[in-house]
């Protein structure tokens, strides 16, 4: 019959294993995040870029209702 149960020499071996991967992750997720200067100055600048694009897309809406329709869909029939 194989063994239920670890030596406490084996326990301490694979509870000294899981600590050294948790501390050698430490800190690795920072990589994959920007600090709040970064964050902050990304948001003005997709601030104004959704302005930008709210202003092109009123423009030539105003651009069609001046240009009128061109025959609409009887022009496809």
């Amino acid at each position: 019959m194989p063994k239920r149960q670890l030596s406490g020499h084996q326990k301490r071996i694979k509870k000294q294993k899981a600590e050294a991967l948790i501390n050698s992750q430490k800190g690795a997720i920072k990589k994959f995040f920007s600090s709040n200067e970064n964050v902050q100055s990304s948001v003005e600048e997709h601030e104004n870029l959704v302005v930008d694009v709210t202003e092109n897309l009123v423009n030539e809406e105003q651009v069609e209702e001046e240009c009128g329709d061109f025959g609409g869909e009887e022009a496809y029939q």
